[in-house]
């Protein structure tokens, strides 16, 4: 064996988690090319249940997101004609205060 390949067959035998001469179980997927046990099992379920989530269109999720835009506007507009309306009501106040003190 040469330098490369008695590396890989070390690698295997480190990483390749079992295997049917170990557990009894099916044998471990080997192709010789590459370790693909880097990820677990479990975290390949959990991205096959991922990718098929059912997900929202971009049309939804744009208008979504402008009905939500739209909500904040109208509250800031809703905040901004509260203020003025408190503002003036303060500076006529004001005003009466300076007429009843001359």
């Amino acid at each position: 064996m040469g330098k490369n390949q008695a590396h890989k067959a070390m690698q295997r035998s480190r990483y390749n988690g079992g295997g049917a001469s170990e557990e009894g179980g099916a044998p471990a997927f080997n192709d010789g090319l590459k370790d693909v046990t880097f990820h677990t099992a479990e975290w390949h379920a959990a991205r096959i249940a991922a990718l098929t989530v059912e997900r929202m269109p971009w049309e939804e999720w744009r208008q979504k997101q402008k009905e939500a835009e739209g909500k904040l506007a109208a509250a800031a507009e809703e905040e901004e004609r509260l203020m003025r309306r408190f503002s003036s009501a303060s500076r006529i106040q004001t005003y009466r205060l300076q007429l009843s003190n001359q």
